[in-house]
């Protein structure tokens, strides 16, 4: 019998289980892994980006909006954060406890970007490779962007589709997707200062433009 999807993985209680989930540890404990990545991310994302007060961004796969929360508090920025889960969705908004960041479930932001909402850029951290339809989700941050708008991912080199039999790798490759897609400006491998080695081997960060 086939895996089924099974998205209720990303389901949590708290906040300290939302944090376990969103950055499992990886030769590094969570709390590491978040202390020492975050702000290396919000740096990185920065200068792809260039953010204003009045720029307006989304965050996709925003979990708790660890990325989100920095970013705001140093430009003033707008961000719209996108998740499946509804207890991230919730944890979300006490984590950044900012007017200005929402969340939206993908339906409903599909549904915003039919009705004309196009935004400065967008991110994605440890997302897409959990994506069972993952040509759709990126078809859909295209769609989201203004022209010459910014995507900046962070992805692990290989699936992790959650199903009721597991994590599993369905072996789709997603940088011919990115590029069919999107202009790339650069790629490259997360300093391994900031993470540790396994994170480092097998992961990759995409600069990309629309």
């Amino acid at each position: 019998m086939a895996a089924t999807y099974n998205p209720n993985v990303f389901n949590v209680q708290n906040e300290r289980q939302a944090k376990n989930i969103i950055l499992t540890p990886e030769g590094q404990s969570t709390d590491e892994r978040w202390e020492k990545e975050t702000p290396f991310l919000v740096s990185d994302i920065n200068q792809l980006m260039n953010l204003e007060k009045d720029s307006l961004i989304v965050d996709f796969g925003c979990g708790i909006g660890r990325v989100s929360r920095e970013l705001i508090k140093l430009h003033g920025c707008r961000v719209i954060g996108v998740d499946i889960s509804l207890s991230m969705q919730v944890l979300g908004l006490q984590y950044v406890h900012d007017s200005r960041f929402s969340v939206l479930t993908p339906d409903l932001i599909r549904q915003m970007v039919k009705s004309g909402l196009r935004v400065d850029a967008c991110f994605s951290i440890w997302v897409l490779q959990h994506c069972p339809n993952v040509e759709q989700e990126i078809e859909l941050i295209k769609s989201l962007l203004k022209p010459g708008g910014c995507f900046y991912i962070l992805n692990n080199n290989m699936p992790a589709i959650p199903t009721d039999k597991g994590w599993i790798n369905n072996k789709v490759d997603i940088k011919p997707m990115l590029e069919k897609h999107f202009s790339e400006v650069s790629y490259s491998m997360i300093p391994q200062e900031y993470v540790s080695e396994v994170v480092h081997e097998h992961s990759f960060i995409a600069k990309l433009k629309k």
